[in-house]
């Protein structure tokens, strides 16, 4: 079984990934900041019988990149495939743009 992590999946893009990879029979994390935003996904996986879960992650937080992490490891041992889809605003080229928030 492929493990699909997308981020950004309450709407647009990330939702439509999140569901069209369930429905090709991975085990996708939806991931948003908020979780409750999740639950017409996770409405839809049940109705179609499709393996799709909600996980909470604020790509700008990177303790919550790392808890959610840690917790899908936990939950399969790894991540095949991710999605990026959240963003975090900016400008310039990405090689000079730091991770930490300045």
């Amino acid at each position: 079984m492929t493990v699909t992590l997308v981020t950004g999946a309450s709407t647009g893009i990330g939702r439509a990934c999140a569901i069209h990879f369930a429905r090709k029979g991975h085990r996708v994390y939806a991931t948003m900041r908020n979780p409750e935003a999740g639950q017409p996904l996770l409405d839809l996986a049940k109705a179609e019988g499709i393996d799709l879960r909600v996980q909470q992650l604020d790509v700008n937080d990177q303790a919550s990149v790392d808890a959610c992490m840690r917790a899908v490891a936990g939950y399969t041992g790894a991540v095949d495939l991710l999605i990026n889809n959240a963003g975090i605003g900016g400008g310039g080229a990405i090689e000079e743009t730091p991770s930490a928030k300045s």
